[in-house]
């Protein structure tokens, strides 16, 4: 896969660069492919990379990439709406580490014995 750069502009407004560009494939690229790409040649952190549109003609191995490489993660999950895929996924991964971390480290109750139980009030002799 080539990716070649058409347009790349600042937005101050929204704290992104406005990517347009295009990819030469045999099979459609998936997004995560085009993020692999996009983070590469910008040297960004594919998390904050955002893929808008990948559009192809009809018969044609040139696919028109339309993307937003923003400044932090933070910015892009307040501009940018998720899609029901990226929810799900999110919500799968939370899920995972929840149950790696609640199977690996439970809290081990302390026994305590009633007579060396000591009240606030009272003093210890």
């Amino acid at each position: 896969m080539e990716f070649k750069i058409i347009t790349d502009v600042e937005n101050k407004l929204f704290n992104r660069r406005e990517i347009q560009g295009e990819v030469h494939s045999e099979i459609a690229p998936k997004r995560e492919d085009i993020i692999m790409l996009i983070s590469k040649k910008l040297n960004s952190p594919i998390e904050n990379i955002k893929v808008n549109t990948i559009e192809a003609k009809f018969g044609s191995k040139l696919f028109v990439i339309v993307a937003n490489i923003y400044d932090s993660e933070e910015t892009k999950n307040k501009i940018e709406r998720k899609s029901k895929k990226e929810k799900e996924a999110e919500e799968k991964r939370k899920k995972q580490i929840e149950e790696a971390q609640g199977g690996e480290s439970e809290p081990i109750p302390e026994q305590q014995n009633p007579d060396k139980v000591v009240k606030e009030n009272e003093v210890k002799e």
